[in-house]
């Protein structure tokens, strides 16, 4: 064998070493999350920079996100595929009386424990497909074992151009070390609209800032000479809706004189009741069913898919849109979310732009169990075989 055949061996070895390292092609992907950004916000005409991915890629008209609509279930289905009864996070807190063991957002150890956690996160599924990825926070990606290569503490004050800079840091390592794959997480508009309510000024101003930091990025992929070849996806986990001050259901003296365990939070709580008791507190809930409705376990509609959860009690109670459980003296929030998951202002946006995805092209809702294995798609992943997301109802988004 000559010199010359010998030395294409070897560049044809190195190529097939490399794809391997970084999956079946060598693109990037970025997940974006907009907290609370609900499916209408980028009708406004305030966001140009989103408004040119839209004109160059894929749109949404919603996100419709799994029950309930809260932040940390819906952020761990969109990087599982799987409806929060069937990975674990089925409450952003919640107890289980098996054990008495509580999961918490707050800091306080609980959410680094990877138990809570089922399914294979994107991330996970990357790292064992030869893909490096970095998190600038997201629920689930500071577990002690199925974390992703790079990842941040939360820290909910850090400035949008510090998110940016620590994404761009790891993109400029050498290529072996670079992550392909990488998420960012942004909470501006949820912040808004449970303080001001979603069609106040001030959810215009955060819409305004986060765009200006998208096109801070974009410009940056490009300085970096990685923007042709990197597919932005913008989602979020839920949407928003008024809370009226006068629709308040006092639970609370409703149920005085039971002796329960509660999960969840407003506008959703399950009861784990005394035994002796269950049948006379679902009775005076039912009485009082007014702005909510009430469930036994084996009531509660199978679209919702949370009753095979073990942190799902024998009763629930679901406010209704608009409504909010008083739980103790503070005054409502002007916007929440939470609520039943076919209410339109639930949804949340899905905007995807790229080499992946077709180029000036409008579908219809999706639903978020779906964008796992569209995003492994994308990357040329293999997704976990045990989802409960279907290729199928969005690879038409795709270009190929």
């Amino acid at each position: 064998m000559n010199k010359t055949n010998k030395l294409n061996k070897v560049i044809l070895l190195v190529f097939f070493s490399l794809q391997f390292v970084l999956g079946q092609n060598n693109d990037y992907l970025i997940l974006i999350s907009w907290d609370g950004c609900r499916w209408d916000y980028l009708n406004r005409g305030i966001t140009p920079n989103v408004q040119k991915l839209i004109d160059g890629g894929v749109r949404a008209e919603s996100l419709q996100p799994s029950f309930p609509s809260k932040t940390f279930p819906n952020h761990y289905t969109l990087v599982t595929g799987l409806y929060p009864q069937n990975h674990g996070i089925i409450f952003n807190r919640f107890t289980d009386v098996r054990t008495g063991d509580s999961y918490r957002v707050k800091k306080d150890g609980s959410i680094h424990e990877d138990k809570w956690y089922k399914g294979e996160s994107l991330w996970f599924c990357a790292q064992k497909q030869g893909i490096k990825s970095g998190v600038v926070f997201w629920p689930g990606s500071e577990t002690h074992n199925k974390h992703p290569d790079y990842f941040l503490a939360y820290d909910h004050n850090m400035p949008h151009e510090k998110r940016i800079d620590q994404m761009m840091e790891w993109i400029d390592l050498p290529e072996g070390q670079r992550p392909h794959l990488l998420l960012i997480y942004f909470p501006d508009t949820d912040d808004a609209g449970h303080k001001f309510g979603p069609d106040s000024k001030e959810v215009n101003q955060a819409l305004r800032k986060l765009d200006t930091t998208l096109g801070e990025l974009i410009c940056r992929l490009k300085k970096a000479d990685i923007f042709e070849r990197t597919n932005i996806v913008l989602v979020s986990d839920h949407g928003m809706t008024p809370i009226y001050k006068e629709n308040g259901i006092d639970i609370s003296n409703m149920l005085s004189g039971f002796d329960f365990i509660a999960n969840g939070y407003d506008p959703n709580l399950t009861f784990f009741p005394d035994e002796a008791q269950t049948d006379k507190m679902y009775e005076i809930l039912k009485k009082n069913e007014k702005g909510y409705y009430v469930y036994r376990k084996e009531e509660i509609p199978h679209e919702l898919k949370i009753s095979k959860s073990p942190y799902i009690g024998e009763i629930t109670v679901m406010a209704n849109p608009g409504y909010y459980f008083k739980i103790n003296s503070t005054e409502p929030a002007k916007g929440a979310h939470g609520f039943d998951n076919k209410t339109k202002d639930m949804h949340g946006v899905f905007v995807a732009y790229g080499p992946a995805f077709k180029s000036g092209f409008q579908s219809g809702t999706i639903q978020n169990i779906d964008v796992y294995p569209l995003l492994c798609k994308a990357l040329d992943l293999t997704p976990s075989p045990a989802i409960d997301g279907q290729i199928s109802r969005v690879e038409h988004l795709l270009r190929k």
